[in-house]
C-alpha cells in the first residue's frame, strides 16, 4: 500500500501537525506499506528529499491568501503523483488543497481525511464550507484528535466515518537527562531565575497578547517569561512587552532543537497555552510539558480538545473563557499567581501531569492508525 500525505508544511517545521506527519511516515512505514509527503515550502525553491523509507515533495509557495499557500508546483506534483498511490491522506483545514484535490483528483483515488481543527467560526468559513463538505463526503474515513472536535457541527452528518485518534508522544519526548550545554542554554536564557514557559508559533490565535497582559499582573517581579517559537507576531510581542514595561523579563528564543526544548520544559515552573480559539485544536505542547513533569495552564476552548488533554486540577489548570477580555486577563494572572506561590499544588500537579502524558504514548496509539489502515489494505 502506498499513501501520499498532503499537508501544509514539511516535517522539519515545528508544529503539532508537522510532527504527526513525520511520525506517521516513520511509524507506519512497514513491509508492504510506504507513506510519502507532499507539502508547501515557503522559504526556498521546490525540493524533493528522498530517504530510504519515504520521500518528501516540498513545493515552492508563490504567495499566501488568508494563511493558505498558493503553489503551482504543488498542483503539478499532485496531478503527477496521485495515480501512483492507493490513498491520499489529506490534512485539513487547507482550503486551496481541498479545492484542487476535489477538482483534479483521479476518479479512482481514495481519500482519508485528518481533520485537525474546527474553523466554522471564522469570518470567511462560508467560502470554505462547500469544499469541506464535499471532501468529507468523498472521504472513506475522517480522523480527529479529540471527542470535542469529532462532535463539532461540520462533522455531525459524517459521524459514521469519524474516528478519534489523539496525537501521541515519541520515546524521545520522555526522560530528563540533559547535556551540560543544554543546561547552560537554559540557565543563560533565564539568567538563573525561575521562569514560565510558552512554546509554539508566534501567531495571532495563540493569544500572546493575553499572555503578556496577564504576565504583567503577576506578583513575583523577578520571574521570567520565556517564549520558544517564531512567527509573524514576533514584532508585535516585542512592541507589546515594551508598552507594558515588561520587556526586560521577556525572552524570545527561536531555532531551539527538540532536546533543548525538553530541557526548558523540565526547568519551567509551569507552561502556559493562552489560546482561546478553536484553531488551537489539541495543544501538543501540553503533552510535551506533561512528559517533563511540568503542569500546564490552558483554557476550556469550545470545539477543541485542549481542555480534554489538560485536566483541570489534575495535570494543570483549565480556565473558563469569558466574553469580557479583562476577565480573561484577570483569570489567567490569578491562575499563574496560584501556581507560582503554591509549590505544594505544583508538586501534586507535576506528578499527575507525568501520569497523564503516559496515556498518549506511541505504544498506546500507533496501533489505532495501523488498524484503520488495515481496513482498506
Amino acid at each position: 500500500m502506498k499513501i501520499l500525505q498532503v499537508a501544509k508544511y514539511p516535517p522539519s517545521n515545528r508544529g503539532g501537525i508537522e510532527k504527526l506527519t513525520s511520525q506517521l511516515t516513520s511509524d507506519l512505514n512497514t513491509k508492504g506499506r510506504r507513506i510519502d509527503i507532499l507539502c508547501f515550502e515557503e522559504n526556498s525553491k521546490t525540493k524533493i528529499d528522498v530517504f530510504l523509507s519515504h520521500t518528501v515533495y516540498k513545493c515552492r509557495s508563490l504567495f499566501k491568501i488568508f494563511s493558505t499557500s498558493i503553489s503551482f508546483h504543488n498542483i503539478y506534483f499532485f496531478n503527477k503523483l496521485q495515480k501512483s498511490y492507493d490513498f491520499i491522506y489529506l490534512h485539513l483545514p487547507n482550503p486551496i488543497v481541498a479545492a484542487y484535490i476535489l477538482f483534479t483528483k483521479d476518479k479512482n483515488s481514495k481519500i482519508l481525511v485528518h481533520h485537525h481543527a474546527d474553523i466554522s467560526g471564522k469570518k470567511l468559513y462560508f467560502l470554505y464550507k462547500p469544499l469541506e463538505e464535499r471532501v468529507f463526503k468523498a472521504a472513506l474515513k475522517i480522523i480527529t484528535t479529540s471527542k470535542s472536535l469529532a462532535n463539532t457541527a461540520p462533522l455531525l452528518k459524517y459521524k459514521d466515518k469519524v474516528k478519534v485518534i489523539p496525537l501521541y508522544l515519541d520515546e524521545n519526548d520522555f526522560g530528563n537527562e540533559f547535556t551540560a550545554e543544554q543546561e547552560k542554554i537554559v540557565r543563560e536564557a533565564s539568567s538563573g531565575q525561575d521562569f514560565i514557559l510558552f512554546v509554539g508559533r508566534l501567531v495571532r490565535y495563540k493569544r500572546l497578547d493575553l499572555l503578556l497582559k496577564s504576565f504583567k499582573e503577576i506578583k513575583n517581579q523577578k520571574l521570567k517569561l520565556i517564549l520558544i517559537g517564531n512567527g509573524k507576531e514576533k514584532e508585535n510581542v516585542i512592541r507589546e512587552s515594551l508598552k507594558l514595561g515588561i520587556d526586560k523579563r521577556i525572552i524570545i528564543l527561536s531555532n531551539i532543537d527538540d532536546h533543548t526544548k525538553r530541557c526548558f520544559y523540565n526547568h519551567a515552573i509551569f507552561t502556559v497555552l493562552p489560546s482561546t480559539s478553536s484553531e488551537e485544536a489539541f495543544g501538543y505542547v501540553q503533552l510535551e510539558s506533561m512528559a517533563m513533569h511540568t503542569p500546564v495552564i490552558s483554557f476550556a476552548i469550545q470545539n477543541s480538545g485542549v481542555g480534554e488533554i489538560n485536566k483541570n486540577n489534575h495535570s494543570g489548570l483549565v480556565l473558563r473563557i469569558s466574553k469580557d477580555e479583562e476577565e480573561n486577563v484577570t483569570n489567567l494572572s490569578k491562575a499563574m499567581n496560584k501556581l507560582i506561590f503554591d509549590k505544594k499544588l505544583r508538586d501534586v500537579l507535576s506528578r499527575s501531569a507525568s501520569e497523564r502524558s503516559k496515556e498518549f504514548t506511541k505504544e498506546k496509539n500507533i496501533g489505532k492508525y495501523s488498524r484503520l489502515l488495515r481496513e482498506f489494505e
